[in-house]
């Protein structure tokens, strides 16, 4: 029984495709286009813009209250990942910072490992934020 209702709750989930926050596996949490906006916002040129069907984030595990949110960039390569942190996924309530060289080169967001926060690439979240991204792009290739 208790298969068969986690079997329905996947299938449930499958079929979302909102602008809400979606779960795509047990880590990886979709972001809604109003925090995709807000990251967009920081960009220093109308050139990037971060391709919001691929916008993935992880909770880290290293702090209360941060997530790592990863994306491919339009106008840049596109195997390249861009990562920033927020300790909201909501727009307008939390902080935004650049994570990795990607983000840091293509946004005018504050470079996180420079702040009082000091987060670093080896981070909890880091890198699964980015795997999350790799995962969902791998997948659609394959349809």
């Amino acid at each position: 029984m208790r298969n068969i209702l986690l079997l329905l709750i996947l299938i449930n989930l499958a079929g979302c495709e909102s602008s809400e926050d979606v779960v795509i596996s047990s880590k990886c949490i979709k972001i809604n286009l109003e925090m995709v906006d807000a990251i967009n916002s920081g960009f220093s040129t109308d050139v990037y813009k971060i391709k919001a069907d691929t916008a993935m984030a992880i909770k880290s595990n290293d702090f209360k209250k941060v997530y790592f949110i990863a994306a491919l960039v339009d106008g840049m390569n596109s195997e390249e990942v861009a990562i920033w942190t927020s300790n909201s996924l909501q727009a307008g309530e939390g902080m935004i910072m650049s994570i990795n060289e990607v983000a840091i080169k293509s946004s005018l967001w504050p470079d996180g490992k420079k702040t009082k926060a000091n987060i670093l690439l080896s981070d909890h979240g880091v890198s699964e934020s980015e795997e999350c991204v790799l995962r969902l792009v791998r997948r659609s290739d394959k349809r």
